[in-house]
This record gives C-alpha cells, sequence and structure tokens, in this order.
C-alpha cells in the first residue's frame, strides 16, 4: 500500500513538472515569436517602407512629409514647360525623318474610308491660369498629350495601328487663340469651330465646357467608329494603353468567358466606359467593397507568410500548436494590412498595370471624365441631351454629373476600367481659378 502511494505521488509530481516545464516552453516560445514580429515590424515600417515610399503620392509616408505647394507648383510648371518642348521635338524629328503614324497627314487632312474601330478626339482649348500667383504660366499640356498618344500609337501593332485614327479637336471659339492646337494641326488632323466671333459674349465656363463637349463628340461620331473616345487635353495616356485597351474591349467588354467559354455580349445598353478615375479616391476606406479587398490581402498573404515564417523558425514545435499557429497567422495578417494601408491602395493597384488580364471593370460613379469612351450604338443619345436647349451645366450641376444622371435615367449601364488607363496632369484648370492641391490629387510623374 505503501509503495503504491508512494509511485502515485511521483507520478503526479513528474506530470507537475511536466506541466510546468511546457507552460514555460510555451511562454518561451511566444516571446520569441513576438520579439520577431517587433523586429519584422519595426524592420519594415521604420526602415523599408519610409526609403522604397517616403517620395510616393497616396502613401501614408508621403503624408507625414508636409510639403509646400509652392515649390511643388514650381517643380511642375518646370517639368511641364520641360516636356512640353520635348514633346515638340518629337513631332519635328518625326516629320524630318519621315516616319511614324503622322508621315503622309496634312495640315487638317479629312479622314477617308475604311471605316476605323476607335476614333480618338483631344477636346481642346485655348488654357489660362487664372492664380494670379502663376499667371505667367502659359500651359500647353495638349501638345502633350497628342505627343504621347501618337509616341504609344507608333508602339501598337500594324493591324490595330491601322484600325486607329487620332484627332485635335479645337473647340476654341476663334481657333487661331490656341496656339498650342494650331501648332499641332500641321502634324495631326485638326477638327475646328468656323465662324467664331471675337465678341462672342461671356458665358459661365461649365457652360463653355458642355458646348466645347458636345461640338467635339459630334464632330467624331461623325466617323461612324465603333468606339469613340474623348480625352481632354491634359491627360497622358500609359505607354501601353492601346494594347491594353484592345484587349480590354475584347474579353472584358465586347466578350466575355462564361463556364470557360467565350461568349459574346450585348452592349446595346453600354452607355460609356470611363478609363480614368481620381487616385486620391481609391485608397482603403470603411466601404464593403474596400474592406472586403483588405480582408482577401490578409487572408491570401497572411497564411503564406505564416507558413514561411513556420518553416524557418518553428520547425520542432511539438505542443501547444493550435496557440502557436493562431498568434503566427494574426501576426502576419495584421503585417499585411499594415503594410497594404501604407503603401497606399492607389500604389498597389500600380502592380496590376503589368499586364492587360489583370485589369478589371466595375460600374462607373458619376465623377470623373478625362478620358471617356462612347459606343456607335448610343452616342447620338448623348449628343441630342448635350445639345438639348434645357441642359445648363453649371458648378452646381458639372458636364460629369449631367452625362452619368442621363445614362441612369436611360437606364443605361456605365463602366470604369481599373486601374486608371491614364494620368491627369492638369494642374491648373479652365473651370476653377485655384490649382489642384499637388499632394493629394496628383502622381508624381
Amino acid at each position: 500500500m505503501a509503495s503504491f502511494v508512494r509511485d502515485s505521488l511521483s507520478s503526479t509530481s513528474s506530470k507537475h513538472i511536466v506541466s510546468s516545464t511546457a507552460r514555460g516552453t510555451a511562454s518561451t516560445r511566444y516571446r520569441r515569436i513576438l520579439l520577431h514580429a517587433c523586429v519584422l515590424y519595426a524592420v519594415t515600417f521604420v526602415v523599408v517602407l519610409p526609403v522604397f515610399y517616403y517620395d510616393q503620392t497616396f502613401s501614408f509616408y508621403y503624408k507625414l512629409r508636409r510639403l509646400d505647394n509652392s515649390l511643388i507648383f514650381k517643380q511642375l510648371i518646370e517639368k511641364r514647360y520641360l516636356e512640353t518642348q520635348s514633346a515638340m521635338e518629337y513631332f519635328v524629328n518625326s516629320t524630318d525623318n519621315n516616319k511614324g503614324p503622322l508621315t503622309g497627314l496634312s495640315k487638317e487632312k479629312p479622314y477617308t474610308p475604311p471605316t476605323p474601330w476607335i476614333v480618338v478626339g483631344i477636346v481642346t482649348v485655348k488654357r489660362e491660369v487664372k492664380d494670379k500667383k502663376y499667371k505667367s504660366f502659359q500651359p500647353k499640356y495638349v501638345i502633350e498629350t497628342a505627343a504621347r498618344l501618337v509616341q504609344v500609337l507608333e508602339t501598337a501593332n500594324g493591324e490595330l495601328r491601322s484600325r486607329i485614327k487620332i484627332f485635335i479637336c479645337n473647340a476654341e471659339v476663334i481657333p487661331e487663340d490656341n496656339e498650342a492646337a494650331a501648332y499641332l494641326s500641321a502634324y495631326i488632323p485638326t477638327i475646328k469651330r468656323t465662324g467664331g466671333k471675337a465678341n462672342t459674349p461671356n458665358i459661365d465656363a461649365h457652360k463653355r465646357e458642355q458646348l466645347d463637349y458636345s461640338f467635339c463628340l459630334r464632330r467624331m461620331a461623325e466617323f461612324g467608329s465603333q468606339y469613340t473616345l474623348i480625352l481632354q487635353d491634359d491627360v497622358l495616356v500609359h505607354w501601353n494603353f492601346f494594347q491594353t485597351l484592345n484587349h480590354i474591349l475584347t474579353y472584358k467588354i465586347e466578350y466575355k468567358y462564361e463556364r470557360g467559354d467565350l461568349i459574346k455580349q450585348n452592349n446595346d445598353n453600354l452607355a460609356f466606359i470611363k478609363l480614368y478615375y481620381p487616385e486620391k479616391w481609391l485608397g482603403y476606406s470603411w466601404g464593403f467593397p474596400q474592406l472586403l479587398e483588405l480582408f482577401a490581402l490578409a487572408c491570401l498573404g497572411g497564411p503564406l507568410l505564416a507558413y514561411i515564417y513556420g518553416s524557418i523558425f518553428d520547425k520542432c514545435n511539438t505542443t501547444d500548436k493550435c496557440g502557436t499557429r493562431i498568434l503566427i497567422l494574426g501576426i502576419f495578417m495584421l503585417y499585411v494590412i499594415l503594410v497594404a494601408e501604407s503603401i497606399g491602395r492607389s500604389n498597389l493597384m500600380l502592380i496590376r498595370r503589368i499586364d492587360p488580364n489583370l485589369y478589371y471593370t466595375q460600374s462607373a460613379p458619376r465623377c470623373c471624365m478625362p478620358a471617356q469612351m462612347y459606343t456607335r450604338h448610343n452616342i447620338y443619345k448623348f449628343i441630342e441631351f448635350l445639345e438639348s436647349a434645357d441642359l445648363k451645366c453649371s458648378k452646381k450641376y458639372p458636364l460629369d454629373i449631367a452625362i452619368a444622371e442621363f445614362s441612369e435615367t436611360s437606364n443605361m449601364d456605365a463602366v470604369l476600367v481599373l486601374p486608371s488607363m491614364v494620368d491627369h496632369i492638369g494642374t491648373f484648370s479652365t473651370l476653377n481659378t485655384k490649382p489642384k492641391n499637388p499632394q493629394t490629387y496628383f502622381r508624381n510623374r
């Protein structure tokens, strides 16, 4: 009996010691994991990300810099001046070398059949800086816009290039007043108003935008192309613009994969396709889609990083696996979320530009219209709406809102392509006196 009691006490003592040792080992392991996490977080958020993203607009670190807007405006003005000079040299060299898509185009030469697949019209008017501080700056954004567009078209394959036509639409009441458009008319087919009068009464800038837009939209529609792309004169298309646009129209608009088969879509109800949306509004927010996207990133990246960490540092762990794995998974899911927030959703979306298949479409918001494409089936509906005497665009009812509301009341679908396929470079607008905030509106370019 005494022997049995001794054995029982010995067994109980051994279990207690083993249990205490296990708890001690688990506690040590948790401390080690947390130490590794602290080192990882410190290196990532204090060293690595600040080095790569301190000067990247829309990142957390860029917002902390508190830069002087006056200095940024000065840099932007200098850059636009240099880029404009470079664009003008490009046109001169293209003509001298007798190469490129400009070959054979004479001043204001009308387009002849066959009907193009896409007609691109750049709407432009004379630009004047209304802010007295920068009054000496005379923007010629349209020269940059046109040069980039033509350069990008040169890189497209021959068949695609032959199906796309570019025009300058000089909507200035007195065309000669728009010096930049007049310069481009020597290199690119140009459409302009006729019969303008110098004493044309002043009208609201937003109403003027409506008239200019409707004029150019009608003139572009006359070519009968399947798609009509209207660009504002202060955007830069991306270098793979036409190849990407061709892919999106073919595989995300005209055809879609359904159960493994490529099915032709009925787009008779398609109003327009937006190719731009301000990056400052593309960040993570409390909206459900953005939260869902952030959670999806955490669910993809967190387990992957946790697996890699466990394979390297936690190979011999045989006890308390559940608790350890939950801790590691939680650390890395939070890590992925914080990295994404620090870099910024707008910057992360740039990764999608690597391949046209990574672009996606969604329902288009009402704002904005630097790059908007209309279909042949519905374009005249918008023209008639814009030319209606009842429509009076104003500061409270701008053109983009008017067009969006018309598509909604007409039960038409509007599509937005993301990430944006053009960059907006127009710091100084024809609609506003004050320039846009360069720290929140423009990417460093």
